[in-house]
């Protein structure tokens, strides 16, 4: 599934009275139905009313918030596109993501430089192993990823 090609500018965090403004991240797994089982396809396709199959079906593997820095690692890995569109990542990728994420837990080189307060990094990069390790042992190989992320 394309992304729209970004826009020549960066969505930089911004602050109100104080407080990061938020931002949602989005990880969605989905699995094409139509080509691998026709029968369930057009079943789902009459549940929801229409006299036609389902192409593939979408899960929210996982949302969280505020992990400024692994927004950052999206943004920098897909960098031609519009991240506020959904934009395939692969699980190579993410399973990278989540290497990365250790390392930073382990005090190791990596890639999340460890400039603002040591304690909000900490904290993004657990929500993000947690749910990282979660959604890579739910959705088998067959499942595709997609990422986005709002103001």
């Amino acid at each position: 599934m394309p992304c729209t090609k970004r826009m020549s500018f960066r969505v930089i965090p911004s602050k109100s009275k104080g407080k990061i403004m938020g931002l949602d991240m989005y990880l969605n797994a989905k699995k094409y139905l139509y080509s691998e089982n026709e029968e369930v396809a057009k079943e789902i396709g009459e549940m929801m009313g229409i006299d036609r199959p389902a192409q593939y079906i979408s899960f929210q593997a996982m949302q969280w918030r505020k992990c400024f820095k692994v927004n950052e690692w999206f943004i920098d890995r897909l960098s031609d596109y519009d991240i506020r569109q959904e934009c395939e990542i692969n699980r190579e990728d993410l399973e990278k993501l989540l290497a990365q994420c250790k390392l930073s837990l382990e005090g190791k080189p990596c890639d999340f430089e460890n400039e603002e307060d040591p304690e909000d990094l900490k904290e993004e990069m657990e929500i993000t192993v947690k749910g990282l390790e979660k959604c890579l042992k739910d959705f088998p190989t067959e499942y595709w990823f997609t990422y986005c992320a709002s103001w």
